[in-house]
């Protein structure tokens, strides 16, 4: 999630930074090896490459400590869809579904050219 969308920023430390992607954490886990709070997208990803580059064997995915769900759960972010019309503030918790799902200005991607239509 790009900074720019929280609205409440303040509650979440600039530290809370997912190492792979730079921006705020979506769906954090931990590593048990290093203790490092990724996006779990960004670690599944990284951690495949790596599978096979022989880089990081030592992976081991872990929940996020309940405390920093919790701290999540209250910030608010403004929908991704903010430049097509949407002007919806969500909390983080219920995010994903609503730009999943209940947005009116849902985008798709193209599978030619994969930009959002």
């Amino acid at each position: 999630i790009h900074r720019e969308r929280i609205i409440n920023g303040d509650t979440v430390p600039d530290e809370y930074v997912c190492p792979v992607c730079r921006c705020r954490l979506w769906n954090p886990c931990l590593c048990a090896s290093c203790q490092h709070l990724f996006c779990q997208k960004c670690i599944r990803i990284w951690h495949e490459y790596s599978k096979n580059n022989q880089q990081w064997p030592l992976y081991e995915e872990r929940r996020c400590p309940p405390s920093f769900q919790s701290l999540l759960s209250h910030v608010k972010i403004k929908c991704r869809n903010t430049l097509l019309g949407c002007s919806e503030v969500l909390s983080y918790d219920s995010l994903e579904q609503y730009e999943k799902f209940e947005c009116e200005y849902l985008t798709q991607t193209c599978s030619e050219c994969m930009q959002p239509m």
